[in-house]
């Protein structure tokens, strides 16, 4: 239900996948993640999931074509 959303509206949706953190550590990721969020917006077409990790990694999770292909099928 939440992939068929994120493509219906052409989201761009980025997901902690760091379990077990505080909210101080979740935010911290986020902020050392922005960077290589930005880059990730740059190179990829919306929608797409990608997830973001404790050390600021972002990789994709499901991209335009993966999503789109749930709301066509």
């Amino acid at each position: 239900m939440e992939r068929r959303a994120v493509a219906l509206v052409g989201a761009r949706m980025f997901n902690l996948a760091s379990k077990g953190l505080s909210g101080e550590e979740m935010a911290i990721a986020f902020r050392d993640a922005l960077p290589s969020m930005l880059k990730f917006i740059a190179k990829n077409q919306a929608p797409f999931i990608a997830k973001v990790y404790k050390d600021g990694k972002v990789v994709t999770w499901k991209d335009a074509t993966d999503l789109l292909k749930e709301i066509n099928s």
